[in-house]
């Protein structure tokens, strides 16, 4: 057997140190992308890496939803990880960056043998 997330949504809105996130900026896409693994932390954990977020941005069976995983961190304005630069111009609200989650479903994929005999 083996574990699969295909397919992320990912919902962002501007954060301000100071204030939090700012809910009128609220924006969402998908993105297209599968991952696979043996297990289902093999499986989070490309998620992970491929997002550039820390096993401590992870939320498991958010919202109550079962295989449900939330993956949440900070991004600039191109979804790139912010540097430390960016991290302090924003702590003096100079600089925009963004509080993004992106969504995915573990879910288990069996293969099977398929008969000769079907047709």
């Amino acid at each position: 057997m083996k574990y699969q997330i295909d397919g992320l949504s990912k919902f962002w809105e501007e954060d301000n140190w100071e204030r939090g996130t700012i809910s009128d900026t609220e924006q969402s896409s998908y993105i297209e992308v599968k991952f696979e693994a043996e297990t289902i932390k093999g499986v989070i954990s490309k998620v992970s890496e491929f997002l550039s977020i820390g096993l401590d941005g992870i939320e498991l069976n958010g919202r109550d939803e079962d295989g449900r995983i939330d993956f949440a961190g900070l991004e600039n304005r191109s979804g790139n990880k912010p540097s430390s630069s960016e991290l302090e111009k924003w702590k003096l609200g100079k600089f925009k960056l963004y509080y993004v989650v992106y969504t995915g479903i573990v879910t288990s994929v069996v293969v099977v043998k398929i008969p000769q005999d079907l047709y």
